[in-house]
């Protein structure tokens, strides 16, 4: 009778054993097969994905066939042996975003510091797989449904300008109102990139999708008619005016005087105002900045430091060599790090580093508050 038992009891024990190594066996063999599920269609398991190239992601069925998808349309993914990235695609998936956003930057931070390995033509092509951009384009879909645009913005065009095929459908698509503080980031960050493609198709379509954003033709509109009021040769009575009022102005805002400068500032800039219209951002933007400190309110404060950034990023934009134009980066910066965007602040204060390199006080300031963050 102990016998028989004994003998069941090891069949137990070989069926238990045999069932674990079936379990484990078949868990490997899902853990070494990625995931994919594309808009509209069916999740594809057991794939293995090969690489991204001209907007599309291309990758083998469990049957060796290839096949691919336009990047755009995929809504989740599992790459094997890449952890990080796998989590960062559960967390968007349960739209934790600003847990994905994080989770693709320490990506994006790992993969630019490690060797460039996947343009090795010796390589195989598994490993051939542009990890960058695939991460770029996964972070930038976080990023535009967070309303990020300053930063969906600049991911695309690091994407378009390596892989021109994503130029029309990768577009992000959560634009901000007019005068937002992120429009304005982003609209500086285009217009460098059409001038760097000057008359390209790449450059065509930046140009046409930028003039469809929120008062941005009408911004454009008053550039055009400063440069025209500029290039007149001598001077009007009326900027001769204007040009009297400044000190008058900036006596009111030394004094504290913020709401009766941004009336005098107000009645002033017109666009017959030309290149002083510059000079009346800049005091628009100290008057809101004074102003903020002595706001009763949060969110009051808030409003006036928003007002303030707008208005020296005009001056930025839209006056780039203007002697004001390097203390107004660096004076975004601070107002930026002030509102909660440390990361924000970090990208201004280089790119006042990379546009403006000889003006030594305001950058050494920016290197200053860079050590610092």
């Amino acid at each position: 009778m102990s016998a028989t038992k004994h003998a069941n009891s090891t069949k137990l024990l070989l069926s238990g054993a045999s069932l674990i190594l079936i379990i484990f066996a078949y868990a490997v063999a899902y853990v070494q097969a990625d995931v994919l599920t594309a808009k509209g269609r069916p999740t594809a398991i057991d794939i293995k994905i090969d690489k991204l190239t001209n907007g599309k992601l291309e990758y083998r069925l469990r049957t060796g066939r290839p096949t691919s998808k336009p990047v755009e349309q995929i809504e989740y993914l599992q790459i094997t042996g890449w952890p990080l990235f796998n989590l960062a695609e559960k967390q968007q998936r349960d739209n934790h975003m600003r847990q994905a956003a994080n989770s693709y930057e320490k990506l994006l931070s790992e993969l630019t510091d490690a060797p460039v390995q996947d343009k090795d033509p010796q390589l195989p092509e598994t490993d051939r797989l542009d990890r960058i951009m695939l991460v770029q384009c996964r972070l930038l879909r976080v990023y535009d449904s967070q309303g990020r645009f300053d930063r969906a913005v600049d991911l695309y065009l690091k994407i378009i300008e390596r892989m021109p095929a994503c130029l029309e459908t990768l577009r992000p698509t959560n634009i901000p109102t007019a005068g937002s503080i992120f429009i304005q980031s982003a609209l500086s960050s285009v217009n460098s990139a059409i001038k760097r493609h000057r008359q390209d198709a790449l450059s065509t379509s930046l140009r046409k999708w930028r003039d469809t954003w929120p008062g941005q033709q009408q911004t454009d509109d008053h550039t055009s008619t400063d440069r025209q009021t500029a290039s007149r040769p001598g001077e009007s009575s009326e900027i001769k005016n204007l040009r009297n009022k400044l000190p008058q102005i900036q006596s009111m805002i030394d004094t504290g005087q913020f709401d009766q400068a941004l009336q005098q500032i107000k009645s002033l800039n017109s666009t017959s105002a030309g290149m002083l219209r510059a000079d009346l951002y800049y005091w628009q933007a100290r008057a809101w900045l004074g102003k903020s400190s002595a706001q009763n309110t949060r969110d009051q404060n808030n409003r006036s430091l928003q007002r303030a950034a707008l208005a020296f990023m005009r001056v930025v934009i839209h006056y780039p060599n203007h002697k004001y134009g390097p203390e107004c980066l660096y004076r975004t910066g601070l107002i930026c790090r002030k509102l909660g965007r440390p990361n924000l602040t970090v990208r201004i204060f280089s790119e006042l580093e990379r546009k403006y390199p000889l003006s030594n006080p305001w950058v050494e300031r920016a290197q200053k508050e860079l050590s610092r963050l």
